[in-house]
């Protein structure tokens, strides 16, 4: 779909997401949605990004190691800080996904097109992501929901599509079959949908409040989380475009699926609808910013 395309959708249906608030009216659609999401879109696009996309990135390893590592060591480290807090299940799961849990091109994309500049580092920190959340997001949220790690993982959707992602890239398969591209196409325009559940919960939680907890999260996204991508870029030899390109997805709003990941888990939908709300235009000024540098 047409990029230009994609931000007027996006912003459509962020505003109907809203008015249906006001009429009170949003809860079956918004329900929907999160189902389909969740027990579609992101288990196809999990499956086709292992078995398809990441073959074609091995050779952008360290970029995808530095999502990967900053995935996992942010989750643990904000996990922990909420226990430590004292806060409960659903707090500590909506804290920690606002916090790590990004919208990856965002941004970068549309930017890296603009520039005239490759795209692949994008896509490669966007596999890693994906990869990521496929295995975090039950681990910290699943237990607000289901007893145990167990039945966390066995009721997240997304998994068993990393299960057959690993299964289909084992098969000799050498070209990517129509009915795989199709359904990725049709899984991935379905992800617009989510602006939806944005618009909803904002307006749900209008004005957003800047919370003690809300606080943690733009100090992490904003200051913590480009200190923290800088020394891993810096580590594993990026440069260039390469250390340009991580450094602007680390300052990018949390994700607009977190709002899904809240109504699947019952986590504080206002703490995540709040943070994206805050977040996005500072996230969008580094952004430019970084662009500046980076040119």
């Amino acid at each position: 779909m047409d990029g230009v395309l994609r931000i007027l959708i996006s912003f459509l249906l962020t505003l109907l997401g809203g008015v249906m608030v006001k009429l009170r009216s949003e809860a079956p659609l918004a329900g929907f949605v999160s189902r389909l999401l969740v027990s579609f879109s992101l288990p196809v696009l999990t499956w086709y990004t292992v078995a398809f996309s990441l073959p074609g990135y091995v050779a952008l390893v360290n970029v995808l190691l530095t999502g990967i590592i900053y995935m996992f060591a942010g989750f643990v480290v904000l996990y922990f800080i909420g226990l430590r807090l004292g806060w409960g299940c659903e707090r500590r799961a909506a804290f920690t996904l606002a916090s790590v849990v990004q919208n990856t091109i965002f941004l970068p994309l549309p930017l890296a097109l603009i520039m005239g500049r490759s795209v692949e580092y994008v896509v490669a920190y966007s596999i890693s992501y994906n990869i990521a959340v496929a295995l975090l997001v039950p681990l910290v949220a699943g237990k607000c929901r289901a007893a145990g790690f167990r039945a966390s993982f066995l009721k997240y959707p997304p998994l068993y599509g990393l299960f057959a992602g690993v299964v289909t890239l084992l098969l000799p398969v050498h070209h990517q079959p129509q009915f795989a591209v199709f359904v990725k196409r049709l899984a991935a325009e379905a992800t617009l949908l989510s602006f939806y559940l944005v618009g909803a919960g904002i307006a749900f939680f209008w004005p957003p409040r800047l919370s003690r907890v809300g606080a943690l999260v733009l100090f992490w996204r904003h200051v913590v989380s480009p200190l923290v991508h800088a020394v891993l870029a810096v580590v594993l030899g990026l440069s260039g475009w390469g250390l340009g390109v991580v450094l602007l997805e680390s300052v990018m709003p949390p994700a607009t699926m977190n709002i899904v990941f809240a109504r699947y888990y019952r986590l504080e939908e206002g703490l995540i609808a709040s943070t994206i709300a805050l977040s996005t235009p500072i996230g969008i000024v580094e952004g430019l910013v970084l662009s500046l540098m980076v040119m």
